[in-house]
């Protein structure tokens, strides 16, 4: 009699032991991606701020002689033109940031 008896009740155990298996695996997986991902926003250039800003282009909004104004990511800025005048409509590129004027060049 006890050989059935243990026998169900190892068989219990062994499901049981399957089940933490298995969630166990699910947790380690999720974890490992949520460590991924954190990895991977650490990568990734900044969009916002003076560091967003640099490197985007834009357009001149009115004639840089050699401040004006530029429209950038659909935001009009104060601007300077770095290595001549340029006029309305010219592409501009943004090379730097300082008291909310940009500093830009044809592109």
């Amino acid at each position: 009699m006890p050989g059935p008896v243990l026998s169900l009740l190892f068989a219990q155990l062994k499901d049981v032991n399957t089940a933490v298996m298995v969630v166990t695996a699910a947790v380690i997986i999720f974890l490992l991606f949520g460590a991924w991902k954190a990895l991977q926003s650490h990568r990734v250039k900044p969009t916002t701020g003076r560091e967003g800003l640099i490197g985007q282009v834009g357009e001149a909004i009115s004639e840089l002689d050699p401040a004006g104004q530029v429209e950038v990511r659909g935001e009009i800025w104060r601007a300077e033109a770095v290595g001549g005048n340029l006029n309305t409509g010219t592409r501009v590129v943004v090379i730097d940031e300082k008291d909310l004027t940009l500093y830009v060049r044809q592109v």
